[in-house]
């Protein structure tokens, strides 16, 4: 169920952060280098416990988000 979630959570990140730009951290309440500290720590977890395409579809849309986040805020 976490995976389902977070993997949705990212997906947002995708589609709404290029709309929105930073006022989508507004709307997020946070920052975004707490958001990919706390989205590489969940998705970490979940790739050690969880042998499943959930896992591997979280995985991906992890990495997209963070690409995106990456270059549009200039942060690691």
């Amino acid at each position: 169920l976490v995976a389902a979630e977070k993997i949705c959570n990212a997906r947002s990140v995708i589609e709404e952060y290029p709309k929105l730009g930073k006022k989508f951290w507004q709307r997020y309440r946070g920052t975004p280098e707490r958001y990919l500290q706390f989205s590489r720590a969940v998705n970490a977890v979940i790739q050690g416990r969880l042998p499943h395409p959930l896992a591997q579809e979280l995985d991906r849309v992890t990495e997209q988000a963070e690409t995106l986040i990456q270059k549009t805020e200039k942060v690691v």
